[in-house]
Parts: structure tokens; C-alpha cells; sequence
């Protein structure tokens, strides 16, 4: 009996310490974040604002370059696969294709303050949109976008398997129910 009295009253402590411990921390940020707007200037910012423009993090178009490769894996015989058989696919990984992300910053809107208490959810915001566009980079591709690549769709060939498995149909009888749908 001791025994359950005693763990029921360190859960008990255990409980209201985590309580406590995330009333201390809410409190902490709002303590940080009234400090902060304390010193910052109580103008709201407009779109001519010089210092909207100089920072490097906040233009309206995004600085940093950022690339994607991609690798695919592409069929070498692909008319024997098609023809049936027990042929067994070929692949040859290709590329890397890489694209460069060139990112701006769309509807840029300047919000006033709404009121003088130093809270971070009414203190003057910057509000926008990001439009990002892909361009291929040929010099850090390993071929162009032209190439022809055949590739396998993994998805439908496991449906198929699984059809063939359950039903005993095989791709035919699934292109003839798509063409009497």
C-alpha cells in the first residue's frame, strides 16, 4: 500500500512539474519577444523602405541557388520486355538531370500595427507569396532534356501482379475492362 501511495505522488509531481515547466517557458518567450519589440522602431514598414530592400534575406527575389538532380533508371530493351516473353528488363541508370530553383516573393503586403502592445502576433508583418520556376542547367547535367528515356511504371506492374495473383487475369482482361468502361 505504501508503495502505490508513494508512485501515485511523484506521477502527481511529475505531472504539475511539466505544467509548470511549459507555463515557464510560454511566459520566458513572451518575456524575450517584448524585450525585442521594445527597441524596435514603432513605424510600419512600406514596400520603399530602404531597409526592406538592402537586407540580402528579405528581396523580393531569393538569392541562393538552389539545385535538384535527378537520376533515372532507363529501359535498353524495351521492345523485347513489350514482345512478353521471359525477358527479363535491362536498366541503365541515367543523368544526373539538373534543374536550378529560381524562387521570388509575389503580393508583398505591409501590415500596420494594430495596436501599441508588444506582441508578436500584431506587431507590424510582412506578408507574401513564393513562385518558384525550374530551369535546366545543361553545365551541371549529364545529358540534355531531349534525351528519350523508357522507364518501367512500378506501380501499375505491381498492380498488375497482384490482379494476376488474385484473379488469374492478366493486363488484357484489365485493357478490355477499361475499354467496355
Amino acid at each position: 500500500m505504501w508503495g502505490i501511495g508513494l508512485a501515485l505522488m511523484l506521477v502527481v509531481c511529475g505531472v504539475v512539474f511539466i505544467v509548470l515547466g511549459l507555463q515557464a517557458h510560454e511566459a520566458d518567450r513572451k518575456a524575450q519577444s517584448a524585450a525585442l519589440f521594445k527597441w524596435m522602431p514603432k513605424t510600419t514598414a512600406e514596400d520603399t523602405s530602404d531597409s526592406f530592400f538592402n537586407c540580402s534575406t528579405i528581396t523580393f527575389a531569393m538569392d541562393a541557388p538552389e539545385f535538384t538532380s535527378f537520376y533515372v533508371w532507363n529501359l535498353t530493351n524495351a521492345q523485347d520486355v513489350l514482345a512478353g516473353g521471359a525477358v527479363q528488363p535491362k536498366l541503365e541508370q541515367v543523368g544526373p538531370y539538373t534543374y536550378e530553383k529560381k524562387t521570388r516573393k509575389l503580393n508583398v503586403k505591409f501590415h500596420s500595427i494594430q495596436d501599441d502592445t508588444y506582441d508578436s502576433d500584431n506587431y507590424g508583418v510582412v506578408s507574401y507569396q513564393v513562385a518558384s520556376a525550374y530551369h535546366f542547367s545543361s553545365s551541371r547535367s549529364n545529358g540534355s532534356e531531349s534525351d528519350r528515356v523508357v522507364t518501367l511504371n512500378a506501380t501499375y506492374i505491381r498492380h498488375l501482379t497482384k490482379l494476376h495473383a488474385h484473379t488469374g487475369h492478366s493486363e488484357r482482361f484489365l485493357a478490355a475492362e477499361f475499354a467496355h468502361a
